[in-house]
């Protein structure tokens, strides 16, 4: 049921949404692509969806531990994603606009520097 849930989510118009709402449901429920389409379309935010999944997989990769396999799901959207906003392409799917995509692949680069230097 909550992939209908989601499938819904990310083709709706969110911003008439109570965003904060929906992001923790979405989190609750494990429904990342929405929630990433939540940030990125909602809040034109695309760095806090990489910060939440970058706070679960990194402590276990961090202690070389075995990820759960939520968190293999995870780090694979976060792959993906990455990719995507690289590319200038939204996620899960579409573009980002125009006037945005220079700023935010810029701000991926900057996340991933960072997150790799800490």
């Amino acid at each position: 049921m909550m992939d209908s849930v989601e499938n819904c989510l990310i083709h709706l118009d969110i911003t008439s949404l109570d965003i904060q709402q929906v992001v923790q449901m979405c989190w609750d429920n494990q429904l990342y692509d929405a929630m990433i389409y939540v940030f990125n379309r909602g809040m034109n935010d695309y760095i806090n969806p990489m910060e939440k999944l970058f706070q679960v997989i990194g402590p276990p990769l961090r202690e070389g531990k075995a990820l759960t396999d939520e968190q293999v799901v995870m780090g694979n959207k976060l792959l993906v994603y990455i990719s995507c906003s690289l590319a200038g392409r939204a996620y899960p799917l579409g573009d980002i606009p125009e006037d945005l995509v220079s700023q935010v692949k810029n701000q991926v680069l900057v996340c991933i520097r960072d997150r790799f230097l800490e």
